[in-house]
């Protein structure tokens, strides 16, 4: 691909240009200059205290209380407009289900424990220090705030006790109609459906919170706009770390603007650790993930032709994604599968497939820039980047492979996914010096090809049912270069390629 097909500049722009075009942000990294916090969410009023023994206006000692006193503390900031609950340190048994409002219950919300309202401080005194858990099986939400603004929850832990089978703390709305919702410090977990989910609205922030024992860590969007999750952990979720949601019949509109910063997310063997769907600019930035069954990182479009909201684009920069640790090695490293995804500076280790897998639709664009390609403990990750569907436009510039034992494929896997007229594929370390060619036709088997190029090449040869590589020299001298294997040769002007084949392998042309 010439630069500009790309919209990253023309052929003769500096590689430093290119990156800076590439990264959408002036040439600075989202890493080096952080992220545009939303404004920050703190309600402010009367602060009325919880607390586990009776020395607080509400507790375990509030008449009729199902909720050690939780909801009526609630009850009574919503009364005056909003305020403060201070949840002291302690643990607070939930018991009682109530219903959520009509609109809410038309949603499919089902019920809640605990009901939370605008212009409220939810505040305890710690992760693990004020823990509000679940005392009977029921299938509700435990938390649950419907269209509600001005939030936020802060220092404690939700545990589901392996008893609720809803969500841990739950904030939902049709459309963008709640705004301003901060959840920080919050540790939710065991429960059956999703730990944290927050669904609509605008301006949210997730930050330094943990997810684990669920259905989901944290389920967020469609619609979203303006969310962001700073330096969460999420593990042990049956499926998936962190997901943006595809657009659906309920909301025809996707997550505009996105951001993950920071924080570790497992697949742990049994799920893709983030997913982001139906996203406009969206960024990934600085997270950890490991053990993804299908992908680590994956970025996608579901095409629906009805959605309201633009989608495209993305930044995933400075990521790892891992997937030998343990007993899985998951199949993509990241799956760049949306037009117009940036893949810059990332680590793409043991991966078992790739580490980029570039589908973003027909005729769209991804870069993959300064990355490295591993093979990780378990020796796997057979190429760098995959392609998936056709006319995929790729610029893959300065980025490093490093192959191990069953690295076998090379640089690109399904070459023929690839638009090698808007390709630009150079000044990469490990695999191709210069840039990838328009490869000829393989031939039958026994006969050969040759090297019509005023320069030298190299060609990749993988897959098929390969007896023999063999290369002819401008003397006509034949020689056996290879046998039964992937292997890459080189050709000088002029000289000629044939393989033995019971069935077509793939190959891919690179000059030098």
């Amino acid at each position: 691909m010439k630069n500009e097909a790309a919209g990253l500049g023309g052929p003769d722009v500096p590689r430093r240009s290119v990156l800076a075009a590439a990264l959408g942000c002036g040439g600075a990294s989202w890493l080096a200059t952080g992220v545009c916090a939303a404004a920050p969410v703190q309600p402010a009023g009367p602060v009325v205290n919880v607390t586990a023994d009776s020395s607080g206006q509400f507790g375990p000692h509030t008449p009729g209380t199902r909720t050690c006193g939780v909801q009526e503390a609630i009850d009574a900031v919503r009364a005056q407009g909003g305020g403060v609950v201070h949840v002291r340190a302690g643990t607070y048994i939930l018991s009682g289900v109530t219903p959520p409002p009509d609109d809410a219950r038309r949603f499919n919300c089902g019920s809640q424990q605990v009901g939370l309202c605008s212009n409220l401080a939810l505040r305890g005194d710690g992760m693990d220090r004020t823990v509000l858990v679940a005392a009977q099986h029921c299938n509700v939400n435990m938390l649950l705030g419907w269209t509600v603004s001005n939030v936020a929850i802060e220092d404690l832990t939700i545990d589901g006790a392996g008893l609720n089978g809803g969500y841990g703390l739950a904030v939902f709305g049709m459309g963008t109609s709640f705004s301003d919702v901060a959840v920080r410090r919050v540790k939710a977990c065991n429960v059956g459906g999703s730990a944290i989910a927050v669904a609509g609205g605008r301006r949210v922030t997730v930050e330094q919170c943990v997810g684990c024992g669920a259905k989901i860590g944290f389920e967020l969007g469609s619609p979203s706009e303006d969310y962001q999750v700073l330096h969460c952990t999420a593990y042990a979720c049956t499926n998936g770390a962190l997901i943006f949601d595809p657009a659906d019949q309920f909301n025809e509109a996707g997550n505009v603007r996105p951001r993950v910063i920071g924080g570790y997310y497992a697949g742990e063997g049994r799920a893709t650790p983030i997913a982001m769907w139906d996203c406009w600019e969206a960024l990934v930035a600085g997270v950890s993930t490991t053990q993804g069954v299908t992908t680590n990182i994956q970025v996608s479009s579901s095409h629906r032709p009805t959605i309201t909201t633009p989608v495209g684009g993305g930044l995933i920069e400075g990521c790892l994604a891992e997937g030998s640790i343990g007993s899985e090695a998951g199949r993509y490293g990241i799956g760049a599968f949306q037009d117009g995804v940036r893949v810059v500076a990332c680590s793409l280790i043991g991966n078992e497939e790739c580490g980029v897998a570039a589908g973003p639709g027909e005729g769209g664009q991804v870069a993959v820039l300064g990355c490295i390609f591993r093979p990780g403990t378990r020796n796997t990750q057979r190429y760098a980047i995959v392609g998936h569907g056709t006319r995929v436009s790729l610029l893959a510039q300065g980025n490093l492979w490093q192959p191990g034992e069953a690295s076998t494929g090379g640089l690109l896997g399904n070459p023929a996914a690839f638009d090698i007229a808007r390709c630009r594929v150079t000044d990469n370390v490990g695999f191709n010096p210069v840039g990838l060619l328009p490869a000829p036709n393989v031939p039958a088997t026994g006969e050969y090809a040759s090297n019509s190029h005023p320069f030298p090449v190299e060609v990749s040869v993988c897959g098929g049912e390969l007896q023999a590589v063999l290369k002819r020299d401008s003397l006509g001298r034949a020689a056996t270069v290879g046998r039964g294997g992937n292997c890459t040769v080189r050709l000088e002007p002029g000289e000629s390629l044939a393989m033995d084949y019971t069935r077509p392998p793939a190959w891919t042309w690179f000059g030098t």
